[in-house]
């Protein structure tokens, strides 16, 4: 059995976006390294996650909320904003509340001293919310008890352990996934 996949797909990236700037214009950091901050973005390439200091802190989502709602279109247009259920669809961490992905070639950053950031070349980057068929990525799985020249539109990355685990006969149990059993013979 021969399985080849790749772990993420790419995207062309010309711009990176600093939402903590506007965390900072807006009250909620004052200084990341001295721990003084309410909320601030962790960025993941093509993503960024918004942190609370106090797990609790709704009124801080809020604020985000609408700082980043009430922004003009022009700056909205460079992310869309990935509410918990979209996160927690996706296995994302349970202790975040939201956070942005890229549209339009966006990366995300984490300085506070600037809004947008432009790049002198393209560049590229993974990690985007999984919506779009630019960050997909492959699989090609050939030998004995697979069905030959099959091609399934989309599957998840969790689905190839266990496809592996029944061709080759290992005991693997708790396994996230799930064996598309169409694959076989």
């Amino acid at each position: 059995m021969v399985v080849i996949l790749g772990d993420h797909g790419f995207e062309d990236i010309y711009r990176s976006f600093n939402p903590n700037y506007l965390l900072k214009q807006n009250g909620l950091i004052t200084n990341i390294k001295k721990g003084e901050w309410k909320a601030q973005f962790h960025s993941q390439g093509g993503s960024t996650f918004l942190h609370l200091k106090d797990a609790n802190d709704e009124k801080t989502v809020k604020k985000v909320m609408s700082v980043f709602e009430s922004l003009p279109d022009s700056v909205k247009q460079y992310f869309a904003i990935v509410d918990k259920e979209k996160l927690n669809a996706v296995g994302s961490d349970p202790t975040v509340e939201l956070a942005l992905t890229g549209l339009k070639g966006t990366t995300f950053g984490i300085t506070t001293k600037v809004l947008f950031s432009n790049f002198d070349r393209t560049k590229g980057t993974h990690g985007f919310y999984p919506d779009h068929h630019q960050i997909q990525t492959g699989l090609v799985a050939f030998g004995p008890g697979l069905k030959s020249g099959l091609l399934i539109d989309e599957m998840n990355m969790t689905d190839v352990a266990p496809l592996i685990v029944h061709l080759s006969g290992i005991t693997l149990p708790n396994m996230d996934g799930k064996l598309h059993t169409e694959l076989l013979k």
